[in-house]
């Protein structure tokens, strides 16, 4: 099968199937299997009809219950923790999911199944019974088109891929897939809004990880500016009748030191939960930051070296001259001793006396 985009990276055609797209990449038509179907959207972005064969079928969203839900599309539904019940021609009927969100069969007030499915590993549903209805995997919208509508693009189940490109997708550093979903994990992960993967198990434990990274960045490198206004006036030692154990250099160090293992357990918790993936990734990330927050985490003892600033002005520290200094040394100069050997004496003369 042959697929061709346009230059915005939007799929028009898909073998005998064609796609039309506006100047924002929303879908406007979709030709499936010789039907037609167009699409009219509201100002925020939304979903507003769909027509197919003359038939108009308009929706009416609550926008406040955070991910945009239909409301109204004809039938109506009621929502808890996922879509749970339809009122369609004034009969009630309920959605039994699955962990993923995913509609497994829908039951009417006696419990009697009325529709069942099974799915493939992208979604692409096999339904049993003849009830009308449009929500199966993961719990949204699928068209008569066999396409997957997740607010910001459509998804095609046959081939796990959305048919527009990732409005990220061309930012700088951009790494994932454009056209992926669910950052390929379908079975443990969803992608409702069609711009972002929905959060994973540890992502709330990533915010609060990452912004206690942040804070240490900031706090560490206010100590040592801070630091170096105070070291000049600090005594090596504290004065052993102050109540103060940060009162001089010493005591600094070992307090900074302390700041130093608690980003780095910080650090190791953020990578231990694995908070870099997609599906953890915090708001607000940046891994640049992340590199500087395991550089000041590992500084060997940074406020030495702004005490040798503070004591020998224009002395390089270390540091500055370790790399000439190996430089010119002989290539064993490591494993020489720093004093020439004291030759053995030898045996003591003895006086002979006559």
């Amino acid at each position: 099968m042959s697929y061709t985009w346009d230059n915005n990276g939007d799929l028009t055609a898909r073998g005998s199937d064609s796609f039309a797209w506006d100047y924002e990449d929303r879908q406007t038509s979709a030709t499936v299997g010789g039907t037609t179907t167009t699409f009219a959207y509201r100002g925020d972005g939304l979903r507003n009809s769909r027509t197919t064969g003359g038939s108009t079928t308009t929706f009416t969203w609550d926008v406040n219950a955070g991910l945009p839900v239909v409301l109204d599309d004809g039938n109506q539904y009621v929502y808890g923790a996922g879509l749970a019940e339809m009122v369609s021609g004034g009969t009630t009927y309920y959605y039994l999911a699955d962990g993923l969100g995913s509609t497994m069969a829908i039951v009417d007030t006696s419990g009697t199944v009325q529709k069942s499915y099974t799915y493939d590993v992208y979604g692409k549903p096999t339904a049993t019974g003849s009830l009308a209805n449009a929500y199966d995997f993961a719990g949204q919208e699928t068209d008569g088109t066999g396409l997957q509508y997740l607010r910001a693009r459509y998804m095609d189940p046959d081939t796990g891929r959305f048919l527009s490109r990732d409005p990220m997708s061309g930012v700088p550093d951009w790494v994932e897939s454009g056209y992926g979903y669910a950052a390929d994990s379908p079975c443990s992960l969803t992608d409702p809004t069609g711009a972002s993967v929905a959060p994973g198990p540890n992502s709330n434990q990533c915010g609060d990880l990452w912004a206690s990274i942040v804070s240490w960045i900031d706090h560490l490198n206010k100590k040592k500016s801070d630091y170096r206004n105070d070291a000049r006036s600090l005594p090596e030692e504290p004065d052993p009748l102050s109540p103060n154990p940060y009162g001089s250099r010493s005591g600094h160090r070992a307090a900074y030191a302390g700041y130093q293992k608690s980003l780095q357990g910080d650090i190791n918790e953020f990578d231990r939960l694995d908070c870099r993936n997609k599906k953890n990734r915090p708001r607000g990330f940046d891994s640049g930051k992340l590199g500087k927050a395991r550089e000041l985490a590992k500084e060997y003892q940074p406020l030495k070296k702004i005490e040798h600033d503070v004591d020998n002005p224009g002395q390089p520290w270390w540091d500055d001259v370790k790399d000439w200094f190996n430089e010119h040394q002989p290539p064993d100069w490591a494993s020489k001793p720093w004093f020439p050997p004291v030759p053995a004496p030898g045996p003591v003369p003895v006086p002979i006396f006559p």
